[in-house]
C-alpha cells in the first residue's frame, strides 16, 4: 500500500498544532515528527503555508462532494459549520495564521465558488447585480464565521446557518434554495 506522504505531513502539523503555536513550528519539526527529510517535505509544499492550506482544500473539498447529497442550502452551511465546530481547536489556530495563502483567503474562495456555482447551476447568467451579491454574501459570511471561531463557538452551528439565510441578499436566495 502506498503512502500518502502529503497526508503524513497533514497529520504531524496537526499533531505538532496540539503541541504548540504555528509560529514556533518548523520544517525541521515537521520532518522530525513524521521521520521524513527536508527534501521530502519540499518536493511536496512550498512551506508550511502551503501545507496548512493543502490540508484546508483536502477537507473542504470532502465537504464539496458532500454537497452534492444535500437537498438544501441550509443543509450545506451546517455541514460546513459542524465540521468547523467539531475541529475547534485545529481552524482556531489556522484562523490566525496571516499570508498569501491563509485559510481565510482560501475559504473565501471556496464560498464565492459556492455561491457563483449556485447561480450558474440554474442557467442564470451573473450580472453586476449578481456579482455584488456574491462577494457581499462571501464577504459577510468569511467575516462572520471568522468571527464565530474567534469568540469561541458561542452560537451553534445551527444558530449560524439561520443567521447566514437571514442575512442574505434577496438577489441571490433564489438561487441557494
Amino acid at each position: 500500500m502506498a503512502i500518502n506522504i502529503k497526508k503524513v505531513f497533514a497529520d504531524s502539523m496537526v499533531r505538532l498544532l496540539n503541541e504548540r503555536p504555528f509560529e514556533q513550528i518548523t520544517v525541521k519539526d515537521l520532518c522530525a515528527d513524521c521521520g521524513a527529510s527536508r527534501q521530502t517535505f519540499y518536493n511536496h509544499f512550498y512551506d508550511k503555508y502551503d501545507l496548512i492550506v493543502w490540508i484546508c482544500r483536502k477537507q473542504c473539498e470532502e465537504l464539496w462532494a458532500s454537497f452534492q447529497r444535500k437537498d438544501s442550502f441550509r443543509e450545506c452551511m451546517l455541514d460546513v459549520y459542524e465540521f468547523l465546530y467539531n475541529n475547534q481547536a485545529f481552524y482556531t489556530i489556522v484562523m490566525d495564521i496571516e499570508g498569501p495563502n491563509s485559510f481565510r483567503e482560501f475559504l473565501m474562495d471556496f464560498t464565492k465558488k459556492y455561491y457563483r456555482d449556485a447561480v450558474q447551476a440554474s442557467g442564470k447568467e451573473i450580472d453586476d447585480e449578481l456579482e455584488y451579491a456574491i462577494s457581499f454574501c462571501t464577504v459577510g459570511t468569511i467575516e462572520m464565521a471568522v468571527s464565530w471561531i474567534r469568540n469561541g463557538f458561542r452560537q451553534s452551528p445551527r444558530q449560524m446557518v439561520e443567521y447566514q439565510v437571514l442575512c442574505c441578499p434577496e438577489s441571490l436566495k433564489p438561487y441557494l434554495a
